[in-house]
């Protein structure tokens, strides 16, 4: 009975050593593949070959582009603060900031044009 303390943290630290890195490397490959849609849509690319363009693409330059998101996702946090209304415009000028660093790096292709 005296030992159920200790059972308990236990497997908290368990779950903790198992957890953590599950979550970071989810959240690794999710940032490392910001730009399949994007590719998949704008070049034609199959998925896996999209996934692997972005990812190459996001680890060539991944402290820079974290940093960046990480202050984009910080001000969409802030902005849900202010009763939500902040969203109205910072989710524009999240894809907008998506939008310009995709055309910095892969290029801008030029404008289809419907007759």
């Amino acid at each position: 009975s005296s030992g159920g303390g200790n059972d308990s943290g236990i497997f908290v630290a368990i779950l903790l050593v198992v957890l953590v890195p599950v979550v970071l490397a989810i959240w690794y490959f999710m940032f490392c593949w910001l730009f399949t849609p994007i590719l998949i849509l704008d070049r034609g690319l199959k998925a896996m070959e999209a996934m692997k363009l972005s990812r190459r693409v996001v680890r060539l330059r991944f402290w820079r582009l974290l940093g960046l998101f990480l202050v984009v996702g910080l001000m969409c946090i802030l902005s849900v603060l202010v009763l939500c209304v902040g969203l109205l415009v910072m989710l524009p000028i999240a894809f907008g900031v998506l939008s310009r660093i995709y055309e910095d790096i892969f290029g801008e292709r030029e404008p289809v044009r419907v007759a």
